[in-house]
């Protein structure tokens, strides 16, 4: 088997799992590539790229970006189920590098909390087709087992939305502390 790991400056690395080296990089075509997830039968890997507000849609076999589908400022986390990408984003966030260990972080309490969305694009015939509007600055996305919600983390308020995904209802909020 292969990981695939993103670097913002360097694209996707492909790693060996068997002898844990890197043996191929895929260029996403764009900057920024952050959050990516593979489709269920591993022939498509999507990237969320921050600067150009896309997805790269990437063949596994060969490395080449298949195409690039806007979906929103500051894409960062991908999910995959069945036919169809789920893509959060911070449109709200600064962006920018991580901090230095040690180094002071700014207090953005008092930023303007815009309510994400995130995209839904369909796999085949590779196209946004909708979006379900999560809390400010959404990070990780998952699914209940049985495939009927979409569960959202959202950073800048602390909570944790889950919403019906045929919908894309807010079903509940769920504050973390």
């Amino acid at each position: 088997g292969y990981a695939y790991v993103t670097s913002q400056d360097a694209g996707v690395s492909v790693i060996d799992l068997a002898t844990m080296e890197v043996v191929k990089q895929f260029d996403v075509k764009a900057a920024g590539p952050r959050g990516l997830s593979l489709t269920d039968d591993g022939k498509k890997l999507i990237v969320a790229t921050r600067e150009n507000e896309s997805i790269s849609v990437i063949d596994t076999a060969t490395g080449e970006v298949l195409q690039q589908i806007p979906v929103g400022k500051n894409p960062e986390f991908v999910r995959v189920s069945g036919n169809f990408a789920y893509i959060s984003s911070e449109p709200s966030a600064k962006g920018g590098t991580p901090k230095k260990p040690g180094a002071e972080e700014e207090d953005d309490d008092d930023e303007e909390k815009i309510p994400a969305k995130i995209a839904v694009v369909d796999l085949d015939p590779l196209k946004k087709v909708r979006e379900i509007t999560g809390g400010p600055e959404t990070e990780g996305i998952e699914f209940s087992a049985d495939g009927s919600k979409l569960v959202i983390t959202n950073e800048a308020d602390n909570t944790v939305t889950v919403h019906d995904i045929a919908s894309g209802e807010l079903l509940k909020t769920i504050h973390t502390h």
